[in-house]
């Protein structure tokens, strides 16, 4: 084996050639720094000279090694550095052939337009489908039979504002109105459905606030009284209570009265003035 001390030498030389080859790149021959390291290496070299010869040859053979793969990664740098200066060079642009009876191509506005129309319409379908499968409303009077499985009596208009006094009495006064056909209607539907008069007591009501209940519930009635059926119309509604006023009727004693003070119903309930009819009494909440 080499000794450590053989080793350093060796390696010291090698360094010190590697240095005179890059000094001898960038100076001459005779530059003070060349002769330097020159008289370094002969140094090392002398001592060197007097080792056993084996390991003098170990010792230059691994100098040539290192100063070998030291030329190599040089060689490498250089190449990649010229490679790199080819690059950034600017490569002239010459016209070869002018154009000549130019043609737009794209965008081809006919066509764009086609496939947004198309694309358009197709998504409108299926969101008009997609919504009418979602929607679980009833909106005609055959859907509310479908899904009930109830009879529809009849369809009366609205014509009455929710937030009028006006008594309902006035609605009624022209009977060839289809606002009254339609009243009459619905009794004759009524009776039908209940020919032997069975049903005593009917309730109401409807999903939302002013949908008409109250106009409703207030001609039925008078058309039930005007038929000398004994008719009494309790009004429930404890938020927005309306029978009152179309009927002009105080409103209290009423239900809540009945309720908390015990009365007896047949003190409280009041008979509209305007009716006309002795068969009918009101009884507001």
């Amino acid at each position: 084996m080499v000794s450590e001390k053989i080793q350093s030498m060796g390696g010291n030389l090698t360094d010190l050639l590697i240095e005179e080859s890059n000094l001898l790149t960038q100076y001459g021959e005779k530059h003070p720094e060349v002769i330097k390291i020159r008289n370094k290496i002969n140094v090392l070299k002398s001592k060197l000279g007097k080792m056993s010869h084996p390991e003098l040859e170990y010792i230059t053979l691994l100098r040539d090694v290192k100063i070998d793969v030291g030329l190599y990664e040089m060689l490498i740098t250089k190449h990649r550095e010229a490679l790199i200066t080819e690059a950034d060079k600017v490569v002239p642009v010459a016209i070869v052939e002018p154009a000549r009876n130019a043609v737009l191509v794209k965008p081809d506005r006919r066509m764009n337009m086609l496939m947004g129309l198309l694309v358009g319409l197709m998504f409108a379908t299926i969101g008009v489908v997609l919504a009418e499968s979602l929607d679980t409303s009833l909106r005609t009077a055959e859907e509310i039979e479908t899904y009930l499985k109830l009879p529809t009596f009849a369809e009366i208009p609205h014509i009455r504002d929710e937030k009028s006094d006006t008594s309902p009495f006035l609605l009624l006064s022209d009977s060839h109105s289809p606002y009254v056909e339609s009243y009459n209607e619905f009794l004759a539907n009524f009776n039908r459905y209940d020919p032997e008069k069975k049903i005593q007591t009917l309730l109401f009501t409807s999903v939302m606030p002013s949908e008409g209940k109250s106009e409703v519930i207030s001609n039925f009635a008078i058309l039930q009284s005007q038929n000398n059926n004994k008719t009494l119309v309790i009004d429930a509604d404890f938020r927005q209570a309306a029978i009152h006023k179309l009927f002009k009727v105080p409103r209290k004693p009423g239900v809540m009265d009945i309720i908390k003070e015990n009365l007896n119903w047949r003190d409280v309930v009041k008979k509209p003035v305007e009716s006309g009819s002795s068969s009918m009494v009101s009884l507001p909440d």
